[in-house]
């Protein structure tokens, strides 16, 4: 059974939040995996752009209140 209002966390996903996430001393980093990391500040407008209201659309929207009725 799940946990919350949605039923969507089961109660292992909950207790796993207990846990610490600890990795082997040699494993490998985001430089030796190619990536740079980026802060989320600089993601997040573009990320949650679907999320607004009207979403992806309200540009869209927006637009076709300027144009004229024939």
């Amino acid at each position: 059974m799940g946990l919350g209002p949605n039923h969507d966390w089961s109660s292992h996903a909950a207790d796993s939040f207990g846990l610490l996430a600890v990795v082997a001393e040699d494993a490998k980093g985001f430089a030796d995996l190619g990536l740079t990391p980026i802060s989320l500040e600089s993601v997040l407008p573009d990320y949650l752009w679907p999320y607004r209201p009207s979403g992806q659309y309200a540009a869209i929207k927006a637009s076709a209140k300027n144009l004229r009725q024939h």
